[in-house]
């Protein structure tokens, strides 16, 4: 027969161990349900791009110094303002690239817009674009970057 003292020492014990395999079970449920965030290795040539792309962006959503142009991407471009356009380019980009620009209206017409003398691309490259009009004509900016 079991006397009172043994009693309450087993009830203590099996109250310990209902609380562990409730903190147990509560712990499984978390570690499984959870789903580990995967690394996911990208492209250093798509992140490129994606700068490329944030930096036209950014200058296209940007407002103008002067009324006469809807956006910063625009007064550069028209005012072939070589030296604010790279200033941005190159604070948007890391120092390991190098770019062109190239300014194209919709009849063709190629314009290189920085540098005066293209510089060679060598390896793999990204290309950036952003479209907009000035006074009725439509051009196309060509951000082109390489890793040097």
């Amino acid at each position: 027969m079991i006397k009172r003292k043994n009693l309450a020492q087993l009830y203590v014990l099996e109250a310990v161990s209902a609380i562990i395999i409730i903190v147990l079970t509560f712990l499984f449920v978390y570690l499984s349900s959870s789903s580990p965030n995967p690394q996911v290795s990208r492209n250093p040539i798509t992140q490129l791009k994606d700068l490329g792309d944030d930096a036209l962006f950014s200058l296209y959503n940007s407002n103008s110094t002067e009324s006469i142009y809807s956006n910063l991407l625009v007064q550069y471009m028209m005012e072939n303002d070589t030296k604010d356009m790279t200033s941005y380019i190159n604070s948007s980009l890391p120092s390991t690239v190098s770019y062109n620009i190239w300014l194209s209206s919709i009849n063709g017409n190629l314009v290189i817009f920085y540098p005066e003398t293209p510089k060679v691309s060598y390896g793999s490259t990204a290309r950036s674009h952003q479209i907009f009009t000035y006074e009725g004509r439509l051009y196309e900016v060509q951000l082109e970057m390489w890793y040097i």
